[in-house]
């Protein structure tokens, strides 16, 4: 009587097994439980399995892997459909459904479906999706899969999003990628609370390790730049960056009370802070092409090669500290000493007293954004990468000549900021002749090299001036004539667009 009994436990087992399916949705293939649901299945079917999923036609069931090694979903089947190759499952179904079960009685079940059509009823449980097949007579199918978000909408809103290694993510999203406000719980106990870009740390965040190590501060492409009161990483990391960044996002709200946006200029833009120590100027596409700090907060961004002025210095101890400055341009308000620091050109101008009054801070050179940030899905018209093309990208539209994605030959761009630019490129600069319309109908017609005004020219300016000579690096240098508005004409030579020696004469 014993052995009869013992004997029809051991056949119990494996249904009793059976009846946990929904708990082993993510598991790893060596998980106890797991392993043990797929030894009571027994042999699966050589023909119709694969290293990704196991096929057990004779049971009613159908196994999906992920990378080999975690459980993905189960299919459960009803083999009401006579040329189905599935037999019935015949374990305890998940949630207490039964495959007798049609699709109204599954509504007041388990209530109204979180999503449906005319074949199936989705249901959202935790961290599994649970689909069932359902007419209006019975159930031909239960798919239980791992779901990732578990909570809220992980494309573009809140949502919660659970990854198959155990990490947990809670916050915003934009695409389908983490972006906005957001708190990652990493699986090796590490913990990061604070603001992401196209799934990146970039912003401010702080980053609490597992051993109790705090990182605050700004993150750039998941990599952390310092500590926000160090001033230094908000600021000499700026050049090239677009306004919209997130290093620009956080200086603006940190420093200075606030700012005041004044349009400039052929099309540039400025930020000049509150407590006119600090100003940011925006090219026409939108990034920081110069800073220009006061003598008055260099001990507020003590970094680079600022690190050694003080805030009171003339132009003797400015070459002692910083020797002796790659050119010295004698201006009409003082003079400038010009340095290269790093990917910058960096400008310290002096009073007329000779004592130091403003830093400036300006990229080496303009490239267009364009070339980097370009997707497939820009470009319109004709080839983006080898001949002709249009693009359209963010409000600027290029339509000309392409050589390896890059503008190359004749072509013309209008930007976002309203300006117009016709004539040569190459690989993907201006250069060469070409006119430049800015949005205040303003001009420069002439020659151009590395996006910028390089050689001889011709600039219209908006309050009717005119000047015609050489330019380097978008400043006039060398000969040149200014023909003014009022009728007066000087000629002279300009240096680093100061004019050095002059002539004036009348109308």
């Amino acid at each position: 009587m014993m052995m009869r009994f013992v004997s029809i436990l051991f056949l119990f087992l494996p249904i009793c097994a059976w009846g946990q399916t929904e708990k082993l949705i993510g598991k790893n293939i060596q998980d106890h439980d797991l392993q043990v649901f797929i030894k009571n299945l027994g042999q699966h079917s050589a023909l119709l399995s694969s290293e990704l999923q196991y096929v057990y036609p004779s049971k009613g069931v159908k196994l999906a892997f992920y990378a080999r090694t975690q459980l993905d979903a189960i299919e459960l089947y009803n083999n009401k459909i006579k040329q189905d190759i599935y037999q019935r499952y015949i374990g305890k179904l998940p949630f207490n459904l039964s495959f007798e079960m049609n699709r109204k009685q599954v509504i007041i079940l388990l209530g109204k479906a979180d999503f449906f059509t005319n074949d199936y009823l989705q249901y959202n449980k935790q961290e599994v999706t649970l689909m069932i097949y359902a007419d209006e007579k019975q159930i031909s199918k239960i798919l239980l899969k791992r779901r990732s978000c578990i909570m809220g909408d992980c494309l573009d809103g809140y949502g919660i999003f659970l990854s198959r290694t155990g990490e947990r993510y809670e916050g915003n999203w934009k695409q389908g990628t983490k972006h906005g406000r957001g708190v990652c719980y990493y699986t090796n106990g590490d913990k990061y609370e604070g603001q992401w870009l196209e799934n990146q740390l970039n912003g401010e965040g702080k980053m609490t390790a597992k051993d109790g190590t705090v990182k605050n501060g700004l993150w750039e492409k998941g990599k952390f730049k310092g500590e926000i009161k160090n001033k230094e990483a908000l600021l000499y990391s700026l050049l090239g960056k677009h306004k919209t960044n997130s290093s620009v996002q956080l200086l603006t709200e940190t420093y200075g009370g606030g700012f005041k946006e004044i349009r400039m200029n052929q099309d540039y833009t400025s930020y000049i802070f509150d407590n006119q120590k600090l100003t940011l100027v925006f090219d026409e596409y939108g990034y920081v092409n110069k800073i220009n700090l006061k003598n008055s907060g260099l001990h507020e961004f003590s970094g680079s090669i600022t690190s050694a002025l003080p805030a009171i210095s003339d132009e003797k101890y400015i070459r002692y500290a910083l020797g002796e400055p790659r050119e010295i341009v004698k201006g009409e308000n003082g003079n400038i000493y010009v340095y290269q620091d790093g990917e910058s050109w960096v400008y310290i101008r002096f009073d007329k007293k000779s004592m130091l009054n403003t830093v400036d801070f300006k990229v080496l050179g303009n490239v267009s954004p364009l070339i980097f940030h370009k997707k497939s899905t820009d470009c319109k018209k004709g080839s983006c990468a080898n001949g002709y093309g249009e693009l359209n990208q963010a409000g600027n539209f290029y339509k000309g000549y392409f050589k390896d994605e890059l503008f190359d030959g004749q072509g013309e761009i209008q930007y976002y900021s309203g300006g117009v630019y016709k004539g040569y490129f190459s690989q993907g600069k201006r250069e060469g002749k070409g006119k430049y319309t800015w949005s205040d109908k303003s001009s420069y017609n002439g020659e151009w090299k590395n996006n910028q005004k390089n050689g001889s020219g011709a600039m219209n300016y908006a309050n009717g001036d005119k000047f015609v000579g050489h330019w380097q690096n978008d400043m006039r240098m060398g000969e040149g004539t200014l023909y003014r508005a009022d009728g007066k004409k000087i000629s002279g030579t300009w240096e680093f667009d100061e004019l050095k020696q002059s002539f004036t004469f009348g109308k």
